[in-house]
């Protein structure tokens, strides 16, 4: 067919074929930059950020639970607030991830990528978990603490009251040799009740060694020397010693079974609030694993569409290359060559 055209065709259509190849040589390289750059952004600008912000989750989350720890601990220097607003700020990047959004740290473009949506979705829900136990075992362990301030606060009275009116009765009656007997059951009193604080803080204080009814056992210890006070001088300081020294049991009684509740329910809290954290930071584990797969991924495909460009641009160009080639073979063979053989008969005719 192509043989039997005119020559005036053959070379239009080589020529036309030449620039066709041309330009789509040219709208590929369009196609291919719009492409590779759209393939850039999503990766750079998109997931990128994503990235910044799991990181980020935990970052926040792990902080507040350090102060928070801390404020556990007995530290008055580090506020609570500060501890809520970090929460705050570790759902303020789950919602980037999910939903989009901007903060100081720049632009975050929701992920689309349904596996780290519902991982994230996921770690929203822990972190939410984790907020809530967080303030359970902060108001137990106020509620525990004004509780115990009040009986505290009734035990050292009744302790200050107790060892100062023995005092009183032991300079009452230190230079009167008859009452030897008194000064010798007050100092007793005295020396039990000192004993039985030390021994009850220490037992508050978490020393397993120290016994309760060894505690108890002191104070009662102290009441019957007090007791015996009585008999001896039988007025109202001793009545009031009496009475006080009840009081002091109570209080005693009190702060040790606030104690007790108080590790009983501090341990189910604290177990639920450790048990939160280490989930939480799994599912954030698995949502950042899942966000950096999301961006290997985009990589991936950004460096095939770049192996896809570089092989169509070249397939293009060799054949823009050969096609040239074969136009300088088919004008060299079928019209220089007739041309030169038709004026070389012309001058030898000449």
């Amino acid at each position: 067919m192509f043989n039997n055209m005119k020559l005036r065709t053959k070379l239009i259509s080589a020529f036309l074929l030449l620039a066709f190849l041309n330009v789509l040589m040219g709208v590929s390289a369009v196609y291919f930059t719009n492409s590779i750059s759209s393939s850039g952004v999503a990766v750079g600008a998109n997931l990128a950020p994503l990235g910044d912000a799991a990181m980020e989750i935990k970052l926040t989350a792990t902080r507040a639970h350090l102060l928070f720890e801390e404020i556990m601990a007995g530290d008055t220097t580090e506020d609570i607030n500060e501890v809520w607003a970090l929460l705050d700020e570790t759902l303020w990047y789950t919602d980037a991830i999910l939903q989009g959004g901007s903060n100081d740290e720049g632009t975050f473009v929701a992920s689309t990528d349904r596996v780290v949506l519902e991982k994230t979705a996921q770690v929203r829900k822990s972190v939410e978990q984790f907020i809530q136990s967080a303030h359970n075992r902060y108001d137990t362990r106020a509620s525990a603490a004004g509780i115990g301030s009040e009986a505290d606060q009734q035990f050292d009275a009744d302790y200050e009251a107790l060892t100062g009116n023995l005092e009183a009765i032991i300079q009452a009656n230190r230079n009167d040799n008859a009452k030897f007997e008194v000064i010798l059951e007050a100092g007793a009193a005295k020396f039990a009740l000192a004993d039985a604080h030390l021994f009850l803080e220490e037992l508050l204080s978490g020393d397993t060694s120290v016994k309760y009814e060894a505690v108890m056992g002191e104070i009662k210890g102290a009441r019957n020397h007090i007791e015996r006070l009585d008999t001896l001088l039988g007025d109202a300081k001793t009545r009031q010693l009496l009475d006080n020294t009840d009081s002091f049991i109570a209080a005693a009684e009190t702060r040790y079974q606030n104690g007790q509740n108080e590790t009983i329910a501090g341990s189910a809290v604290d177990e639920s609030f450790d048990q939160e954290f280490e989930t939480f930071v799994a599912l954030a584990d698995e949502a950042e694993e899942e966000i950096h797969n999301s961006m290997d991924s985009g990589l991936a495909n950004l460096q095939n569409e770049v192996e896809t460009a570089r092989t169509t641009m070249a397939a293009i160009s060799i054949l823009s290359i050969l096609l040239a080639i074969g136009i300088g073979y088919f004008v060299a063979n079928r019209i220089a060559r007739p041309v030169q053989l038709v004026a070389d008969v012309a001058r030898q005719i000449a």
